[in-house]
């Protein structure tokens, strides 16, 4: 049986905000509760929801950047989080990260060659100065990028490019992993599919597993074969991404689904929405944390958490009253359709 390349067990995380008065208690930010996934070699991995959701927060754990408040991440099976500084800097060529703003992310004082080739030196590399150079030559040509661009600054790129440069530094130690964060979200629509075409094709190329974060779900149907849906830090809703999107059971991930416009598109079903303020990450919760939105819930779902169950060919959803948003989002169509 295959190795997972990612698996997480009941991570946490919180956040201690400051004191607002001498009179009250600091509050604690509640941005992941529990989350348990598993990623799978050369099944590249979307997760998605909204603004605050917990996205980052678990791109950044993944990577060792930031450390849980409980529970265990594996990256082929060594806990990332009980292994000394020195482990975790060995293993930083098996994976890498691609950040959200491509100009942001690269260090403008430093020529391309200098920024493709820092993980390389983070990593404590042996290569010669001319051995980098041919290896940074033949990343960037991999990127459809040219050997002559190493002497060039970011600003000399358009956005484009530079998120090719970004890639191209991840790739430079030929990762088996790639955490891709908001790759695409600062660049132009037809860029964006110049660059997701690009890391289809070096997923082909290389074997890497990307796990990308995102909160367009178009981007995730199409980079990704598995997803799972995270809201308020939970996973509410997790399975292969044709499932996910063509029958979502969870009404979290209908109401995603249904944002999206579709031109053309006449009599779409709207999730029903109760029309109630939202929760916040500074309070534990109890029940579902979705409830408040949910025009489905019951007295059940306010008091009772739902846990991930698997319902079909490893689709999971974390819904008491899974069956009946289904049917709600059948019936609908079929009058859609009718109409």
């Amino acid at each position: 049986m295959t190795q997972p390349i990612i698996e997480i067990r009941n991570l946490e995380r919180r956040f201690q905000l400051p004191r607002e008065s001498l009179f009250r208690p600091a509050s604690t930010v509640y941005a992941l509760n529990g989350i348990n996934l598993t990623v799978e070699p050369q099944r590249s991995f979307g997760i998605v929801g909204e603004s605050g959701c917990g996205k980052s927060t678990l791109a950044r754990i993944i990577m060792g950047l930031d450390k849980p408040s409980a529970g265990s991440v594996k990256v082929k099976g060594k806990d990332i989080i009980a292994i000394s500084p020195a482990e975790l800097r060995e293993m930083r060529s098996d994976f890498q990260m691609v950040f959200q703003d491509p100009f942001g992310s690269l260090n403008p004082r430093h020529h391309v060659e200098r920024i493709v080739a820092e993980p390389l030196f983070a990593v404590g590399s042996s290569a010669s100065k001319q051995e980098r150079k041919e290896k940074v030559a033949e990343t960037l040509t991999s990127v459809g990028l040219r050997p002559a661009d190493m002497e060039k600054y970011p600003h000399e790129f358009s956005g484009g490019q530079r998120q090719r440069v970004a890639i191209a530094r991840a790739l430079i130690t030929r990762p088996s992993l790639i955490v891709a964060d908001e790759p695409v979200s600062a660049l132009d629509v037809s860029v964006q599919a110049q660059v997701l075409n690009l890391l289809r094709d070096l997923e082909d190329q290389f074997g890497i597993t990307f796990v990308f974060i995102s909160h367009n779900l178009a981007v995730v149907d199409y980079a990704c074969q598995d997803a799972a849906v995270i809201y308020l830090g939970r996973i509410v809703e997790q399975g292969p991404t044709s499932q996910l999107f063509s029958d979502p059971l969870h009404p979290y991930t209908q109401s995603l689904v249904d944002a999206v416009p579709h031109v053309g598109v006449k009599n779409r079903h709207i999730a029903r929405q109760a029309p109630t303020a939202l929760k916040t990450q500074t309070a534990a919760q109890t029940g579902c944390t979705f409830a408040g939105r949910c025009g489905f819930a019951k007295e059940r779902c306010r008091v009772e958490q739902p846990s991930l169950r698997v319902v079909e060919s490893g689709h999971s959803v974390a819904c008491h009253f899974f069956e009946e948003t289904r049917s709600d989002r059948q019936a609908a169509a079929k009058t859609a359709i009718a109409v």
